[in-house]
């Protein structure tokens, strides 16, 4: 690749135009004149954001109530955020050494990843991993999926697929019902961050297309062509194996990605899908390297995961970092600070095993051909393979812990029931004439506040059950339980 093409890339990639300005043809005069570079405003606004501060209160595996020190989703984000940030330095540094970048732009990649590292968690569900299946369970089998059946059709019937044969699928009325549907029906929290970066009270947080570029891991509409439920378009694609955004905001990410100069992989005019931003390789390293260091470490601190166990396999990656020292290890006073000890190196040495994958496949990566997660693509084969034996460690005693499949379930009973609750509520209020309305669906209705409620009779059922799905996706994990508790009569005003 030429050095012109590869900066004239790179100038792309790290626009720092605001969406509303590639949405409305409007300037920000500003874009360089504060004290913060634009990405840096970009962290702020995320950082300031309501759906960022109930992190807090919303789960990342471990339910919250056992210990004060577990991880919750603030804390797992803002440890991201700061591998996120190490891993854009030494891009930074790659690209300024080659001359690839100027000085003016130094510390935009690092503010980059920071912020799409901030946000990447912004839109999952309260109670943890099990909180997108609740929200698709009510869409596909419950309530929920006879209102869209009605509306859009979704019969199950058998066909004949051009590529795995008679099949099991869904017939609808057209290719855009089953969109809409499938964006219901499988419920995906990267999506719905998309969506509130964008969209939050109407206005979104209005962040450059350079930080929702990297935050976009899954570049793509809900449904492709030919696809069913059970198979993708494309298997050897890690971007391709969810979605990033809704129908709803298709219009969005099309001008963010065309601006951005993402390489366009699908588009039949209804649906599309794009190669990745570059840098969403490092902010998913970042995601994937703490969530699997750190699940292990919370584990331990609960006692459910042995000592001996812990230390067996994360010394494997910890004594391969360069600041790794026997004799300081062997000094520390108790198991809990030596699994911190082993933790702090395991991550950095990671850090640099994935940096090392990104710089190899690195043309690649900017022509949208290289589709892997850079931590199952390292070069050190041992340590691949203790990070293999580490996530059976988690799974064997976190995973399958009862107190953890205790809120899982919790989860499914309440999101479900708060959706089925103000579905059933809004369907009533809206199609009803106002005399036969039901008093208590009312009062039910009236819960939800303004940016979800109002809902008039002519917008469409998608729309309105996707507000809904904001609504309740956006809880934190004990106001969504006390919700519930109080609907359903289960927990009295006190």
């Amino acid at each position: 690749m030429k050095k012109q093409d590869e900066i004239f890339i790179w100038e792309k990639l790290l626009s720092c135009k605001r969406l509303n300005e590639i949405l409305h043809g409007t300037s920000e005069v500003t874009c360089r004149t504060e004290p913060r570079n634009p990405f840096e405003r970009d962290c702020d606004r995320i950082t300031y954001s309501y759906p960022f501060r109930r992190l807090q209160d919303k789960t990342q595996v471990i339910p919250l109530p056992v210990l004060d020190f577990v991880h919750t989703r603030l804390t797992h984000t803002l440890e991201v955020a700061t591998v996120g940030r190490s891993l854009g330095r030494l891009l930074e540094k790659q690209l300024l050494d080659k001359g690839i970048i100027n000085d003016d732009k130094k510390g935009d990649i690092p503010a980059i990843l920071s912020a799409a590292c901030l946000a990447h968690d912004i839109g999952n569900p309260p109670f943890g991993h099990s909180g997108e299946d609740s929200i698709s369970e009510y869409f596909r089998f419950e309530g929920g999926n006879l209102h869209l059946t009605k509306i859009y059709g979704g019969e199950q019937v058998e066909i004949d697929h051009p590529k795995y044969g008679k099949i099991q699928d869904y017939e609808y009325k057209d290719i855009i019902s089953r969109i809409k549907c499938t964006d219901l029906k499988q419920f995906e929290g990267n999506a719905n961050g998309f969506r509130i970066l964008t969209k939050l009270n109407n206005t979104g947080l209005n962040l450059t297309i350079a930080t929702l570029g990297t935050f976009s891991k899954y570049p793509r509409s809900s449904y492709l062509k030919d696809e069913t439920d059970e198979h993708r378009w494309v298997k050897d694609r890690v971007s391709q194996k969810k979605y990033g955004f809704f129908y709803s905001e298709t219009e969005y990410f099309i001008k963010i990605a065309k601006e951005l100069g993402l390489r366009e992989l699908y588009n039949d005019g209804l649906s599309y899908a794009y190669s990745r931003h570059p840098l969403a390789f490092l902010m998913e390293a970042s995601d994937d390297i703490c969530y699997r260091i750190i699940d292990l470490e919370d584990g331990h601190r609960i006692d459910r995961i042995p000592f001996n166990e812990a230390e067996l396999i994360l010394k494997k990656i910890a004594i391969k970092d360069d600041r790794y020292s026997e004799a300081e290890y062997n000094s520390l006073e108790n198991e809990k600070i030596k699994i911190g000890y082993l933790r702090s190196k395991s991550i950095n040495y990671l850090v640099f095993q994935c940096f090392e994958v990104f710089s190899i496949k690195y043309y690649e990566i900017l022509k949208g051909e290289f589709d892997s997660e850079l931590l199952n693509s390292i070069v050190d084969k041992d340590s691949l393979s203790a990070l293999k034996e580490l996530k059976e460690l988690v799974k064997k005693y976190i995973y399958s812990w009862r107190d953890v499949l205790k809120l899982e379930a919790t989860g499914f009973e309440v999101l479900s029931g708060l959706i089925q609750k103000f579905i059933d509520a809004s369907n009533l209020c809206i199609e009803c004439p106002i005399n036969t309305r039901s008093k208590r669906a009312s009062k039910i209705y009236e819960l939800l506040p303004d940016q979800y409620c109002h809902i008039n009779d002519t917008e469409e059922l998608y729309l309105r059950y996707l507000k809904v799905a904001d609504y309740v996706s956006g809880m934190s994990d004990s106001f969504a339980i006390n919700m519930f508790q109080r609907i359903m009569g289960i927990k009295a005003i006190s």
